[in-house]
């Protein structure tokens, strides 16, 4: 295959009419490919470059939102408090590619009502790192965390330690 080194592309910008260049090494074949995606949506090669882009770049906006609403949201609940959300991003990031930023919030307020319960057994508070990496499956409503971590009744105990969670949620 042919290709076209530092191929500039080079249109008038609708926006603020700014030229904008796009200086890539295209092989001839995408160069092509690009042609006819650009003819069926009736629009130039830039435009649909542009679109492209902003197409990526609103979706990686959008994650880094639904990124920054879990850490905010795990910070909410008081378990352990991060400052560096840099460090929890690819971890969030890897979550969201399994679950709903629903779920996993749903999650979390499981976790949180399950460490604060002194009815449940489970006192081991995890970072979120942690958390996304071993508890998200354990705590999502699904799987019954409440009454999964809940103290068993003790015969020999004065009075039934099993928790009634109806009333906490």
């Amino acid at each position: 295959m042919n290709s076209i080194n530092n191929q500039e592309i080079s249109e008038e910008s609708k926006a603020g009419n700014k030229m904008v260049e796009i200086r890539t090494e295209v092989k001839l074949f995408d160069y092509k490919i690009l042609e006819e995606l650009a003819k069926k949506e009736k629009m130039s090669v830039g435009d649909l470059v542009r679109k492209m882009i902003y197409k990526e770049l609103s979706f990686l906006s959008l994650t880094i939102m639904q990124q920054k609403e879990i850490f905010n949201y795990w910070n909410s609940k008081d378990i352990i408090k991060h400052k560096d959300f840099a460090r929890c991003r690819r971890h969030i990031s890897s979550a969201l590619k399994t679950y709903s930023v629903e779920e996993i919030k749903e999650s979390i307020d499981n976790f949180a009502v399950v460490l604060k319960d002194e009815r449940s057994y489970w006192n081991y508070k995890w970072d979120l790192v942690s958390f996304l990496l071993r508890g998200i499956d354990r705590f999502l409503t699904c799987n019954k965390p409440l009454d999964a971590f809940a103290k068993k009744f003790d015969p020999k105990a004065k009075s039934d330690t099993t928790p009634k969670y109806k009333e906490l949620t």
